[in-house]
């Protein structure tokens, strides 16, 4: 039964459309591949040099040279297109010509870029690229073709292709689920230009939570409002109430943050802090917001009366952690957790403003604050734009080396 299956299926197999294909580690002495063929229903299937396979070309010691060169042939034959439409159109305009080399020709030869990487350990890989971008910057700049390929490059504001792809594949490696997909050569390759990922630091988690014991239909924001002026007082006139004010400064580029707690006897908890380089304003309010609802939970936890906790923001975005259907960092899923174990207990309102009252308590610890705060994990947006400044100082290292030219243009 099992071979009238198979024989059943096979018969709709054509040589021209089927490859045979065998990866060698070793070059055999430049000895062509062996007399291997596969008979299948008296069709023979020959062995193959290259095979396509999801857009990419495999040759069979994996070198990748094959493949740059043809994703280089297509993407100057896009570029020769958009070329020709573009002056059809509107002219042979700078700006929309290197808008559209970054937006449809680049892509085409960026494809992948992570999984090819290793094949920049090659001259020929780095050469056919660096020849694909002098098409673009010679119809930039108009030069002679006798221009040098670096000065056209820097004339046309343009990065190296393979400096792009270096990018492309350092930022891949921040990705968890990615990171094992990486060969040694390519792994190797991009420790050895882009050092600072071999580095310890752990990159934060960026992912869709799941409370296991706060499941999302048991949730209940429905006490979130905003605050109204002259609505509240700074003290809480209910013995059982705690208030915390949560105020978040930018200025000059330095973030500072200070909170404020207190119930109707007075202020019973501060905190404040000077953020390290590194921090954007939305992950200061989730440190902020974290610090406040860990102060609720520590009432909770020494009290056995039911407390009833008030929360003041500045801006509604300090609470985007509470949309459905939203990726979080790992500090947002433990404010999300924590909000989770309050949720009956806590309101929140937004808004909060120089004429709000707890503004000026929580505004004076802000800008007064000197005690730096640091992370233990470093954010994902912060690697990549590291990520990014290293790939333009090896730009500007290779322009640095390069030789001057013989011949300087005499002033007039």
């Amino acid at each position: 039964m099992t071979m009238k299956v198979a024989r059943r299926r096979v018969t709709g197999i054509i040589e021209k459309r089927n490859q045979c294909f065998v990866v060698r580690k070793k070059k055999l002495n430049h000895r062509p591949l062996p007399a291997l063929s596969l008979l299948i229903n008296g069709i023979k299937i020959s062995p193959s040099q290259t095979v396509k396979f999801l857009g990419f070309i495999l040759d069979a010691q994996l070198k990748w040279s094959e493949h740059v060169s043809q994703k280089c042939v297509a993407a100057k034959r896009a570029l020769f297109a958009v070329y020709q439409c573009l002056r059809a159109t509107w002219g042979a305009d700078r700006r929309r010509l290197l808008f559209l080399y970054e937006t449809v020709v680049e892509p085409i030869v960026l494809y992948g870029s992570s999984v090819w990487i290793s094949g920049l350990h090659r001259k020929i890989c780095h050469s056919k690229l660096r020849s694909f971008q002098r098409s673009i910057t010679l119809l930039v700049t108009r030069a002679f073709k006798s221009a040098p390929t670096l000065s056209l490059l820097a004339l046309s504001n343009l990065r190296p292709v393979d400096n792009r792809a270096l990018e492309r594949a350092a930022i891949s490696m921040l990705s968890p689920p990615f990171v094992c997909c990486f060969s040694d050569s390519s792994r190797k390759l991009v420790h050895k230009n882009i050092p600072l990922l071999k580095s310890s630091d752990r990159i934060e988690l960026v992912s869709y939570p799941h409370l296991s014991s706060h499941p999302p239909w048991e949730f209940c924001f429905s006490k979130l409002f905003m605050l109204q002026q002259g609505s509240t007082s700074f003290l809480p006139s209910h013995p059982y109430v705690t208030r915390c004010y949560v105020v978040v400064l930018s200025d000059g580029g330095k973030l500072t943050f200070g909170v404020v707690g207190c119930n109707t006897r007075g202020v019973i908890y501060s905190d404040h802090g000077l953020f390290v380089s590194g921090f954007t304003i939305h992950r200061a309010a989730s440190y902020a917001i974290n610090q406040s609802l860990r102060f609720f939970k520590d009432v909770v936890s020494s009290n056995s009366t039911d407390y009833i906790f008030d929360l003041f923001v500045q801006k509604p975005s300090f609470l985007s952690f509470t949309l459905p259907n939203k990726k979080l960092s790992e500090l947002e899923v433990e404010n999300l957790s924590l909000l989770a174990s309050l949720q009956n207990r806590l309101t929140m309102f937004m808004g909060l403003n120089s004429s709000s009252s707890g503004y000026g308590a929580a505004e004076c610890l802000a800008r007064n604050s000197s005690t730096l705060v640091k992370s233990d994990v470093t954010t994902s947006d912060l690697m990549k734009s590291l990520i990014k400044q290293k790939v333009a100082s090896l730009w500007a290292e290779e322009w640095a080396r390069s030789p001057p030219p013989l011949l300087l243009p005499a002033c007039c």
